[in-house]
Order: structure tokens, then C-alpha cells, then sequence
């Protein structure tokens, strides 16, 4: 169902977060192809290194967000809730937050 969709790629960014990534512009690891040129040209921090990035995202990826949900439950939704089951599926994402 849509449900178990939605868990997967939440499950999946979840999983992708603590996931180690490539920290770049090191003086000690693996040779950075992107920097081959500036190595040429002196540059010590060619290499890269696989590892925890500590560094957030954003300016702002520490500080709690706020999140507005706004469900709509007009006489529609229950009227051709028979057909497509669009309440049934409201429902469910409304529980699953």
C-alpha cells in the first residue's frame, strides 16, 4: 500500500543518514580524482577519506523544525471515499504521523 511506501523511503533516509560518506579536502587518504589539476598545482588537501561527516547539512540542521499538517475531511472526501477509498488512505497517513 501507499503506507508501506512511504515507511520505505522513510526507513531509507533514515538508514542514508548514518550512512559514512567521502570527507573531502584531507591531507592524508585516498587520491580525490576531482583534484588531480590542483594537486599539479600544489595543493595539499587532494585526498579523501571515508568517514562519520560531523558537519550538519545546513545552518539550521540542529534546531527542532515545525511541522503543519492540514488533512482535508470536507462531505467529498466521505462521498467518494466508496470509489477510490481516499478517507480510508487519509486515515492511515494520519495515524502514521
Amino acid at each position: 500500500t501507499q503506507v508501506q511506501q512511504l515507511r520505505v523511503v522513510l526507513e531509507a533516509i533514515e538508514n542514508k543518514s548514518q550512512e559514512r560518506s567521502w570527507l573531502r579536502h584531507q591531507s592524508t587518504g585516498e587520491l580525490d580524482d576531482g583534484k588531480i589539476v590542483d594537486g599539479a598545482t600544489g595543493e595539499r588537501l587532494i585526498f579523501k577519506k571515508c568517514g562519520d561527516d560531523d558537519s550538519p547539512i545546513g545552518p539550521e540542521s540542529d534546531k527542532p523544525k515545525r511541522l503543519l499538517f492540514c488533512m482535508d475531511v470536507s462531505g467529498s472526501m466521505y462521498r467518494f471515499n466508496g470509489q477510490d477509498g481516499r478517507l480510508e488512505r487519509l486515515l492511515e497517513c494520519t495515524m502514521m504521523v
